[in-house]
């Protein structure tokens, strides 16, 4: 037998076997229906749904955030209403309403200004200077806060505390524009060194702007010790604080401080401060009888 004829014979076995094997499968009906596919998953519903449940929560939360909580009044509402009120001349309940504003947003000299207006009113002299002066922090330049700060002192009988040459210039800017000029100033010096080192040629120049602001930068750190000091100084709330000999209320009285008088805070010592004033007297006084002017408010972002 030649290799062609045996090829050929075990082709032909192959597809003998082949047919044998079909011949014993089921065959398919013609009639049958086919059965419906199964849906296919919705592949583009499934990818976005994790992407909307992280868009929509946080919203969600913000919404939660900013909705007002039982009812509760907001700050420009309490501040539409004391403004009301001392419309109305009902000026201890505008006043109320102006602290309320404060506990809720913060410092600001608008509201310290109609605080002190009201307290006026009031014939408060004391809490009036007082917050004439914390809106004076935070607007240096406002004419209108001087004017009523200076008829203050006239009609509690006080003359304003001594003011030395440099006060004026220094008190052009707040506390917080002093900071800002400082920064600026740091930042310029430096500049003027490093362009210094890469520029030659020009070196006289940089230089002189290295000085001007370093020069700048003193004034500026000066300027806010200025205000720190004045920040220090407390104002007397009460009528006729008095003057004490030791931190005591059995204490023997040494004098009496006027409402609205400027003092300066040396020592505190449980609910009394060792204070003197501008003539020079010192004792011991009641830390609920004085106020300080630089204070910290927990929902301010200023520092008085």
């Amino acid at each position: 037998m030649t290799l062609v004829k045996w090829i050929r014979q075990r082709m032909a076995a192959r597809q003998s076997r082949r047919a044998a094997c079909l011949s014993r499968l089921p065959k398919r009906k013609e009639n049958a229906e086919r059965p419906p596919d199964p849906p296919r998953p919705d592949f583009a519903h499934r990818r976005h749904q994790p992407i909307v449940r992280r868009s929509v929560l946080p919203l969600v939360c913000l919404a939660l955030a900013v909705a007002p909580r039982g009812g509760a009044a907001t700050p420009e509402d309490t501040f539409n209403e004391a403004n009301r009120a001392f419309a109305q001349q009902h000026f201890a309940e505008a006043a109320r309403g102006y602290e309320r504003v404060i506990a809720q947003d913060g410092y600001s000299a608008p509201v310290l200004f109609d605080l002190a207006n009201a307290y006026a009113r009031e014939g408060k002299w004391g809490l009036a200077i007082l917050n004439y002066q914390r809106a004076r922090f935070l607007a240096p330049r406002d004419p209108d806060i001087a004017a009523n700060l200076k008829f203050a002192w006239d009609k509690a009988g006080l003359t304003a505390p001594p003011a030395r040459w440099y006060a004026k210039g220094v008190q052009a800017f707040s506390p917080n524009a002093w900071a800002w000029i400082g920064s600026l100033s740091l930042l310029v010096a430096c500049a003027g060194l490093l362009a210094d080192r890469l520029h030659p040629a020009r070196r006289l120049a940089f230089r002189w702007l290295t000085v001007l602001g370093v020069i700048t930068l003193f004034a500026a750190i000066g300027a806010d010790i200025f205000w720190w000091q004045e920040g220090r100084r407390a104002v007397v709330v009460d009528k006729n604080a008095p003057l004490r000999v030791a931190p005591a209320t059995v204490a023997e009285s040494s004098g009496s401080l006027p409402e609205g008088d400027h003092v300066r805070i040396q020592e505190t010592h449980g609910h009394f401060a060792l204070v003197r004033d501008a003539a020079g007297h010192r004792g011991w006084v009641s830390t609920n009888q004085i106020a300080q002017v630089m204070t910290t408010h927990r929902n301010s972002r200023r520092v008085l």
